[in-house]
C-alpha cells in the first residue's frame, strides 16, 4: 500500500503547515453517501484517475435496497466522482468461495492486485497488474505459489514487491520474478490463535521498505510486528522495534510521516508511533481489538479495526471484546468507545468529536482509503452498516 499514500503524505505535509498557523481541519461526516455495496469483506482500496477500486472476497455489488446491481469476483470499481459501479474488473477467482483479494496498490496509471487466485497459467497467480482506467490486464507476474498478503508498486525503480511469507521482487516490464527473500516466521507457542508468518503490509519510503509482519524472527533474526528492510530485501538485523512492544505483538498497517512510523497491531492489539531511527517507541494506545489500517488524512491518523474501546492515555488499559464484554471490554473504565473507527494526532491524542459507529461482523474495518482532493474517505471491512444506515462492506463518508 506504498506509493499511493505518497501524494497523501505531500497533503499532510501542507496541512500540518496549516495546522502550526491555527486552521481547522475537518474529518469527513459519520454518515455514509448513498453508494452501491457488496455481498462479502473488503480488504483493500485504492484510487487512480476517475476509479476506486475495491478488493476482498466477494461475488455481488448490491444497492442499499439490496437490488444486485453486477456479478463480480473479488474486485469492484467505482466511479470516484459519483460513487457508481464501473464494469471494468477483472473477474479473479470466479467460481470459487477460497480465493480472495489482499492489497491492491498502484503503479502509474495502473493497478496491482494480489491475493490467492488463479492466473493463465500454473505460475502466473496471485499477482496481476490492470489498467487503472479500462480494466485491461496489463501483465500476470511469475509468481511462486506464494499467496500475497500485501502488495508495493515501486514504479521509481521499475518494480513491484509482493509481500507473503517472503518478500518478493517483479520487474514490472516483463514479470519475471526477480528474488524471494526476509523470509518470516512466528513463534507457535507465543499467541493463544494461530497466526500465520508473513508481511500484512509495506511501505517504501525512499529506498527502505517498511514491513508490517506477523513475525518473531526474519531469516533467524530477532524481529517483531515491523522491521526494516532495503530494495534488495536486506533485512536490516539491528533496526528492532522497542522492547516494550510486546512479545504477543503482530504487525498489520503501517503508515509514516517525517521521522516516525505508526503501526497498528493485533496479538497485544494497540496503535503506536516508534521512531524511524532506532525503533524507539514514542507513544502508544491500547485498542480493545487489533488495529488493521492506519492511515494518514487531515493531518491525523485515521484508524480502523475491531475494536470496540481505544486509550485516549497512555496508561488507559481497554481489555477486549468477548462473550462477556461487561467483564473483559474497558474493565478500569479507562477508555473511550469508538467501533471500528479512531482518529488520533500525530502525538497520539483521541480526536473527542470523530466518531463513526460500524456494527455487523467481528472484523469491522479492515481497509481505508483517504482521498486528499475531495476530502473524502473509503471504508472497507465486515461492517453491515455504519451509524445505523445499511452499507455492507464497503462505505464512502463525504
Amino acid at each position: 500500500m506504498g506509493m499511493r499514500r505518497t501524494a497523501l503524505l505531500l497533503t499532510s505535509m501542507a496541512l500540518a503547515v496549516l495546522l502550526a498557523s491555527g486552521a481547522a481541519l475537518a474529518l469527513p461526516s459519520e454518515t455514509p453517501d448513498d453508494t452501491p455495496m457488496l455481498n462479502g469483506p473488503v480488504r483493500t482500496i485504492a484510487q487512480v484517475g476517475p476509479n476506486t477500486w475495491v478488493g476482498g472476497n466477494f461475488t455481488q455489488v448490491k444497492n442499499r435496497d439490496g437490488t444486485v446491481v453486477a456479478d463480480v469476483s473479488n474486485v469492484a470499481v467505482f466511479d470516484t466522482a459519483t460513487g457508481r459501479y464501473v464494469d471494468i474488473a477483472p473477474r479473479l477467482g470466479a467460481g470459487s468461495s477460497t480465493t480472495n483479494v489482499r492489497d491492491i496498490d498502484v503503479y502509474g496509471g495502473s493497478v496491482v492486485i494480489g491475493g490467492d487466485f488463479p492466473g493463465p497459467t500454473s505460475t502466473q497467480k496471485n499477482l496481476v497488474a490492470a489498467d487503472g482506467t479500462s480494466g485491461e490486464a496489463v501483465r500476470w507476474f511469475d509468481n511462486s505459489p506464494q499467496k500475497m498478503q500485501s502488495v508495493l508498486a515501486a514504479p521509481g525503480s521499475g518494480r513491484v514487491y509482493g509481500g507473503g511469507v517472503s518478500l518478493q521482487a517483479f520487474d514490472f516490464s516483463t514479470g519475471k520474478k526477480l528474488w524471494t527473500r526476509a523470509k518470516t516466521a512466528v513463534d507457535p507457542d507465543i499467541r493463544t490463535h494461530v497466526t500465520a508468518p508473513g508481511y500484512r503490509d509495506l511501505e517504501l519510503d525512499g529506498s527502505t521498505i517498511w514491513g508490517a509482519c506477523a513475525c518473531d524472527s526474519v531469516d533467524g533474526n530477532p524481529a517483531k510486528a515491523l522491521v526494516k528492510l532495503d530494495a534488495e530485501g536486506a533485512h536490516d538485523a539491528s533496526w528492532v522495534l522497542d522492547a516494550r512492544t510486546g512479545s504477543a505483538a503482530f504487525g498489520i498497517s503501517v503508515a509514516h510521516y517525517s521521522g516516525s512510523l505508526y503501526l497498528g497491531a493485533g496479538g497485544d492489539d494497540f496503535l503506536a508511533a516508534y521512531s524511524k531511527a532506532n525503533g524507539r517507541r514514542d507513544w502508544r494506545r491500547d485498542t480493545s481489538g487489533s488495529a488493521q489500517a492506519v492511515e494518514i488524512m487531515d493531518g491525523q491518523l485515521v484508524v480502523g479495526g475491531h475494536f470496540w474501546e481505544v486509550a485516549d492515555q497512555p496508561a488507559d488499559r481497554c481489555g477486549g471484546r468477548s462473550s462477556n464484554n461487561a467483564v473483559t471490554l474497558d474493565p478500569y473504565g479507562e477508555c473511550q468507545t469508538r467501533k471500528g473507527l479512531a482518529a488520533y494526532s500525530f502525538s497520539g491524542t483521541l480526536d473527542p468529536a470523530w466518531d463513526p459507529v460500524l456494527s455487523g461482523k467481528y472484523n469491522l474495518a479492515w481497509a481505508l482509503e483517504p482521498d486528499a482532493t475531495t476530502g473524502r474517505l473509503h471504508v472497507g471491512g465486515e461492517f453491515t452498516k455504519v451509524n445505523g444506515v445499511v452499507q455492507n462492506y464497503y462505505a464512502r463518508l463525504s
